[in-house]
């Protein structure tokens, strides 16, 4: 298996479990957690099977966004602006990787500190997790936006796939700096979208000849 073969199927395959674990699996088995207190509430519900999710959901989100940052770091030695955007992303990508260790690991030490001490877990639960999500989703965006921008500039991809993952990178950085409530179905759109969009991405890198 070469770089191009893992960058693929990461893309292929991450998107789709992401999904399926975080929108689907995660809200039946675990819960919402739509405050600190109820996330550290439902994680301690059943301590052993939320480690196991938090383990999974860890490895499945830092692999999908590595997916992103070698596909990035492969652009970064061509040339030009292709170069310099792929070079910038790549590193966007490293630190929302790093982020996203942080926040998820973080829900270990919300499952450890809630038996004992559901105070001290409710602070980590609202200063790492949620502090620290909601800036990795912008700076996700970001990411999606320069690679996005990346592979129009280059024209080695499917056209309509590389337009299709700028624009909903553009879409997902305005969730995060427009002040509305676009409301559960607005957003789960733009999950779907930025699933499907980075699937593609995957197919047609591995079926690329570069």
């Amino acid at each position: 298996m070469n770089s191009k073969t893992l960058t693929s199927w990461l893309l292929m395959v991450g998107p789709i479990l992401m999904f399926a674990l975080f929108a689907l699996i995660w809200p039946a088995i675990i819960g919402e957690g739509e405050t600190a207190a109820s996330d550290v509430a439902e994680l301690m519900d059943n301590p052993q099977l939320s480690l196991i999710m938090v383990a999974l959901g860890s490895l499945i989100f830092v692999g999908t966004i590595s997916g992103l940052a070698l596909l990035a770091w492969s652009k970064a030695p061509e040339s030009g602006a292709v170069g310099a955007l792929g070079s910038l992303s790549s590193v966007v990508f490293v630190g929302v990787a790093a982020v996203g260790i942080a926040a998820m690991g973080s829900s270990f030490g919300i499952i450890e500190e809630g038996a004992d001490n559901a105070a001290g877990a409710e602070i980590i639960s609202q200063v790492a997790g949620w502090g620290l999500f909601s800036g990795l989703f912008w700076f996700w965006s970001i990411g999606n936006i320069l690679l996005g921008a990346t592979l129009v500039v280059e024209k080695k991809l499917n056209n309509i796939v590389s337009w299709l993952f700028l624009l909903v990178g553009v879409l997902m950085a305005l969730t995060q700096i427009v002040d509305a409530d676009l409301g559960d179905i607005v957003e789960i759109v733009i999950w779907i979208s930025m699933t499907v969009v980075t699937i593609a991405v995957g197919y047609f890198t591995l079926k690329s000849d570069s």
